[in-house]
């Protein structure tokens, strides 16, 4: 069957040398002595297009092998992960026919360069890809270049060569075709786990950049004739786009049906319907043009319809194959992808040799029905003999196996093309016929990779939700989503949990009767005791002495009974209470015997006692308390069945424990002039000497003994930190006020967690497999922070906070500041900073995570006993996320801030030579350390009505200079700078103000606070009874408040007078900073006035005139900050402070006493018009509408505000809408401070029923914040 040339077929694109080739071998044909001879620019084009068909195939079979990684990398998730091969492979189905009808019309040399320009900026944007989608549009791109290159070779090689000679050629054209599919995994794994994902995207330039070189100057196709016009008008551009959209809409709701969307959702039926509509429109449409996309022609015989069926079969199994086999040996046998390459390359070498083999066969034989049947048995059988690969199945016996797939793999690779081809009518229709068998072996690829992403979501899902709750390193499995990239982390976790038993299962079973089943990776019922493995046993049998003791519980065979997790989940169990696996999985609670298991209602559900929190990278850890749990008692809970154990087992357990725990020498700290050393030695009298000695004991401290179980934790808090490394700095960053003092601006933060983040990269060699490289850090920190710190008195400070990474201070210090930032920063912010395609992140869950982790890293030390000035970083840091996340009044903020007090006082900050020998900029640095625990302290005293526990007389450091912590650590010239901008007190001369600036003013004027809150606090001073008790309390009230006047007005002398300015609204437009804190120093003394005309009102009965009006001016230059907050929200924690610790008393103090006022009109207070009502009115509506919307839910503080607000305009309805309450005449108040009174005798001017009490105003705060007190009862009872 020759194929000779005319004129047509040369003008359609066909080179010259080709032309004369043709003519050679088709006059030549009935003398067998004469062959023809091809020139050199033939070999030398072929070469060519052998170059472009091994790119394509290696580029369709590198993404495979590293797709988990990428995955990992760029946070992708699992359907993100096939759209990636699914969208290359769309992209390569729906325009091949349109390749073929242009290099039809347009002649081959147009399609043929687009094709090489789409493939190579597909492969640019992939190399460079940010993200998930920049990577789905990149092989998108390369999907659309490469259909251009995979089915034009075959075209262009039909042209070239006469029937005769064809299968030789294809037999060539498939050895690079195989060998790409050969090399590529190997290719891909190699870049992948040595180098990085990007190359499979680089090594596509120099090769395309080969083929193209050779063909463009070798391959010398002719010009159709016609202008350009003309043979566009010959397109079928109609047929293209219903073809292109059809496809489109057709395959991609297969992609996400039960993954994304269930098969009934309208997002998945919409599409595919309309989709099949399209497809039907194309079919009837494509009988109208004179040039189809799918000429009607070629599917007049049987023999082209069956073998373009047996073509999409084949590319359906032979690519879904190539993409899942890969995933399934890496997740079932934790191989590398290295590793998966090398045990299918037995797969792909024996797939290469009979594509090359059976054309050539063909060619002798002339026959190749043969062929295809045997291509056909071996696929189905092959195929079928996948499904019974195990887990448990040997290297031979796994990597042998798919050799039977591979033969019919190779076989119809290139013998279909033969069928086709003799099947056309015209010999003109050769090419056209080769694409299409290509084009319908893609879409079948196409289809398998859509259907098959779709059966692992939706059956991967449901695997595991059969599982139940799976232990915190394998939390991530829950999400299906998340599911091809965690594979990669099963081969790090292998350690901790145990063999991961993955199982395959069928993907789909196709309705043709051909078995084509995908091994998919989901669990196995094995699964159920891999999964259950946790972290791995203390290898000191000392150390699990104290942990657990045995079951005695024997069953009716006399073999001891198991827990109900182990015995529920048919797992062995050692029979320890807890068990072993309980233990490991860190839910001793759930470890229950049950001496008749089988007699359990079974209705009853076992629950965890333990939480768990997301924080989004995919990594799950357990709430504050359950994360710590390593640190609390080792005894099983009370629920648990307590066996009998020898006497003295338990304690000699402890005592074993406590013996190998006891090998650290915890320094003493600094001592005072009354301390028992000052009596041995007399240089200890002003705690010079005693620091300098307490310097000396740091360096003989010894190094505690770690024991694996801290180690294994600190390593998760580590893997914690690297999962979003990027999100958390960004996070920390951010310019919010998370703590007092000044003392961790951007720039020192992010020299931290630069040196954090190289230190996790230097040490991590395999970042597929952190996890053992990660345990070794985590023993190096452990050793680094059980020693003292040791800095050169000349270091810098870049170098001074770049050179500490290695210690568990800094690591807590930095998750609480991720912690604050997650309290502080608004969602739209957090949005910019979290991955693209992952859900919102749950700011509180992060909070409460970061506070565990914190807090675990401050009780290492407790464990270790070294302190140091880190330490105090991290507790203070901790200490105000405690109270952004808890509140103010809540118990935990106030005993870590003891804690940190007691850390100061014990290393002798507190004194003024710990100061004199340091850097300029570490002095300075340890000064607002101290100040910021100083005025910490008394806003949380003031708060809660509590004794302060620092007190400023004994606080004999200078206050630090009022210049921004940044300006100090930043080149000298910016340091030069801001000195010149200071006075001789060091205040900034100009005037401009920052937080600094307010934290160095409340440490000056802190004696004026501490004698108001002892003024306050002091019981004697109410000592006595009637007018004696009367004077008493006047006096020495009066006097006291002199006393403080008198601090007080030296306080201000210490300040400067422009520091005292009263801040007006034209102040924030100028300069709102300044203003701010100007009236934050303001507000403060007023608060100190407010504070001591509230005794003398509660204590002496004086008129409530002063307190109303001091009450009045403090809630209105609440309401101006208020008003004037940062846009960004930049000032929400100190907005959100001032609202709760000064805004609430004063309002609470107008609210009761406008309601007093509105049932005493003819009150002398309110008749002499001193008290404004409508202002206050005005301004208590706006405050309660500031409690709603400016204290957002996340704040700690919000419940207080909440309360206050809902109690402010209960009085406002009440005194705006004239109703009275419902009270008997005779019921009795009891007031806070005072002793019970009847209701008329406390009214003083009128009785009876509907009638504030006069002196409520004079109650105790809490009183009427309190939902059960006489106030809000005597509110709520109004009709």
């Amino acid at each position: 069957m020759d194929n000779p040339v005319d004129e047509k077929t040369a003008s359609e694109g066909r080179s010259a040398m080709d032309v004369s080739s043709e003519e050679k071998g088709s006059a030549e044909q009935s003398s067998p002595e004469t062959k023809s001879k091809k020139p050199l620019s033939f070999h030398l084009a072929f070469l060519g297009l052998l170059f472009m068909v091994f790119i394509v195939s290696l580029d369709t079979t590198t993404l495979a092998v590293a797709i988990p990684i990428i995955a990992r990398d760029l946070g992708g998730t699992t359907l993100q992960s096939f759209w990636a091969s699914t969208c290359f492979m769309l992209a390569v189905s729906v325009v091949q026919p349109l390749y073929l009808s242009g290099s039809d019309v347009l002649g081959r040399k147009i399609p043929l360069y687009t094709a090489y320009f789409l493939f190579i900026v597909g492969s640019l944007v992939f190399a460079l890809a940010p993200n998930m989608a920049t990577v789905i549009v990149g092989r998108t791109i390369q999907g659309l270049g490469g259909s251009g290159l995979d089915v034009l070779n075959e075209v262009i090689t039909a042209d070239m060569t006469t029937m005769k000679e064809r299968p030789k050629y294809l037999g060539l054209l498939a050895i690079p075709m195989a060998g790409g599919a050969l090399l590529g995994p190997i290719i891909g794994s190699l870049f992948t786990q040595y180098v990085t994902w990007r190359w499979i995207g680089w090594i596509n330039l120099p090769l395309i950049g080969a083929s193209f070189i050779l063909t463009f100057f070798f391959l010398r196709l002719r010009p159709v004739e016609g202008t350009f016009l003309q043979k566009l008008g010959l397109l079928d551009l109609l047929g293209m786009a219903l073809f292109v959209a059809g496809c489109a809409a057709f395959v991609l709701p297969l992609s996400w049906a039960g993954a994304l969307y269930s098969w009934g959702s309208w997002r998945t039926l919409l599409p595919l319907i309309l989709g099949l509509v399209v497809l039907a429109l194309f079919v009837v449409y494509e009988r109208v043009p004179a040039q189809p996309v799918l000429p009607y022609r070629l599917f007049k015989s049987a023999t082209a319809i069956t073998t373009f069926l047996g073509g999409f079969l084949h590319g359906l199994v032979t690519y879904t194959l190539n993409t899942y086999l890969p995933l399934f040996y890496q997740a079932a046998f934790y191989e590398t992808p290295l590793h998966a390459s090398v045990t299918l390359l037995p797969m792909n070498v024996m797939s290469l040799f009979f594509s090359c083999v059976s054309p050539i066969s063909v060619s002798y034989l002339r026959k190749y029905r043969v062929n295809i049947w045997t291509g056909w048995v071996f696929l189905t059988v092959g195929t079928g003999l996948l499904h019974i690969i195990t887990p448990a199945s040997s290297v031979p016996f796994r990597t042998g196996l798919p050799i039977v797939v591979s033969l019919g793999i190779g076989v119809l690779f290139t013998v279909l093309v033969l069928p086709v081809q003799a099947s056309v009518a015209s010999v003109d229709d050769t090419g056209f016929a080769a694409g299409l068998l290509v084009f319908f072996r893609l879409l079948g690829g196409l289809v398998g990779l859509a259907i098959g992403s779709t059966v692992f979501s939706s059956v991967f899902a449901k695997s595991i939700k059969a599982l139940g709750a799976l232990p915190n390193s394998l939390a991530a499995l829950e999400n299906s989503q998340a599911a091809v990239g965690f594979i990669p982390q099963l081969r790090d976790l292998r350690g901790q949990v145990g063999k991961e038993v993955l199982d395959q299962s069928h993907a789909w079973a196709s309705h043709l009767h051909l078995v084509i089943s995908t091994p998919t990776p989901t669990p196995s019922p094995q699964v159920r005791e891999s999964v259950t493995k946790s972290l791995p046993s203390p290898p000191h049998p000392d150390l699990s002495i104290p942990h657990t003791h045995t079951m005695s519980l024997l069953r009716s065979n006399g073999v001891p009974s198991s827990c109900e997790p182990c015995r529920k989940s048919k797992i062995r169990c050692d029979h320890a209470v807890p068990c072993g696996r309980c233990r490991r999985r860190r839910k001793p609670a759930l470890c229950v015997y049950q001496p008749a298991p089988m007699s359990k209602h079974p209705n009853r559900t076992d629950r965890s006692s333990t939480d768990s929190i997301s924080c989004g990278g995919g990594s799950n850890i357990t709430t504050s308390t359950s994360i710590s749990s390593a640190w609390t008692s080792p005894l099983p809970p009370p629920s648990l069945v307590t066996p009998s154990l020898p006497p003295g087992r338990l304690r000699d357990g402890y005592l074993a424990d406590c013996s190998h725990r006891s090998t650290s020498t915890p320094s003493t700290g600094v001592f005072g002039p009354t301390s028992y050393l000052s009596v041995l030695r007399d240089d200890v009298d002003d705690g010079s000497s005693s620091i300098a000695l307490f310097a000396k004991s740091l360096q003989q401290n010894t190094s505690a003994i770690i024991d694996d179980s801290q180690i294994q934790l600190g390593a998760e808090l580590l893997l914690i930190l690297l999962d979003d490394f990027a999100l958390y700095e960004h996070m920390a960053t951010a310019r919010f006020d998370h703590c007092q003092g000044d003392l961790f601006p951007p720039s020192a933060l992010r020299l931290i967690l630069s040196s954090i983040r190289t230190m996790l990269h230097e040490a991590i060699s395999d970042p597929a497999n952190p996890l053992p490289f990660l345990l070794v850090l985590s023993r190096s920190i452990f050793t680094a922070s059980s020693k003292p710190l040791v800095v050169d008195p000349a270091i810098t400070p870049t170098e001074y906070f770049s050179t500490m990474p290695n210690r568990w201070e800094i690591i807590g210090l930095v998750f609480a500041v991720i912690g604050s930032s997650a309290c502080l920063l608004p969602q739209h912010d957090l949005a910019a900073y979290y991955p693209p395609n992952r859900p919102p992140l749950d700011k509180k869950g992060l909070a409460a995570v970061c506070v565990s982790a914190s807090e675990i890293c401050l009780r290492f030390f407790d464990y270790t006993g070294v302190i140091s000035e880190q330490l105090c970083w991290a507790t203070l840091e901790h200490a105000s996320l405690l109270t952004l996340l808890y509140g103010d009044y809540d118990y935990r903020p106030y005993k870590t801030l003891s804690a940190l007090i007691t850390l100061l006082f014990t290393l002798g900050y507190h004194h003024r030579d710990a100061t004199s020998k340091l850097p300029f900029f570490r002095a300075e640095h340890r000064k607002r350390l101290v100040i910021a625990t100083y005025a910490m302290d008394k806003g949380l005293s003031t708060f809660l009505g509590r004794p302060p526990r620092m007190i400023r007389r004994y606080i004999t450091i200078d206050p630090p200079l009022d210049i921004a912590f940044a300006d100090i650590i930043a080149s000298s010239e910016v340091l030069d700078a801001a000195m010149k901008r200071l006075d001789n007190n060091g205040w900034n001369a100009e005037g401009a103000y920052t937080r600094g600036s307010y934290t160095r003013a409340c440490f000056m004027m802190g004696v004026v606070r501490e004698a108001v809150l002892e003024i306050s606090l002091d019981s004697n001073i109410v000592e006595g009874e009637g007018s004696k008790l009367e004077g008493k309390i006047t006096k020495n009230g009066g006097e006291t408040n002199r006393e403080v006047s008198a601090l007080a007005a030296k306080a201000r002398l210490s300040l400067p007078s422009s520091l005292y300015r009263v801040s007006t609204p034209s102040d924030f437009d100028r300069c709102p900073e300044t203003a701010k804190v100007c009236l934050f120093v303001h507000m403060d003394s007023l608060y100190n006035e407010f504070i001591l005309q509230r005794i003398l009102v509660q204590r002496t009965g004086a008129s409530t005139e002063k307190l109303i009006a001091v009450a009045h001016e403090l809630l209105d230059k609440l309401l101006l900050l208020v008003a004037n907050r940062a846009v960004g929200g930049g000032d929400r924690n100190s907005v959100v402070w001032i609202i709760s610790s000064l805004g609430l008393p004063p309002a609470g103090v107008l609210a009761v006493e406008l309601l007093h006022q509105s049932q005493n009109p003819n009150s002398s207070f309110q008749s002499a018009g001193e008290f404004s009502r409508s202002e206050i009115v005005q301004n208590l509506s706006r405050f309660a509408a500031d409690l709603e919307y400016v204290v957002s839910r996340e704040a700690g503080n919000y419940d207080v505000c909440q309360q206050a607000k809902s109690v402010i305009r209960h009085i406002l309805d009440r005194v705006l809408g004239g109703r009275v309450p419902v009270v008997e005449a005779g019921e009795v108040v009891e007031g806070g401070n005072g002793s019970g009174n009847n209701r008329r005798d406390a009214l003083g001017e009128k009785t009876g029923p509907g009638f504030v009490a006069r002196d409520w105003i004079s109650w105790d705060f809490n009183a009427w914040m309190d939902e059960d007190s006489d106030l809000v009862r005597w509110l709520n009872s109004f009709e």
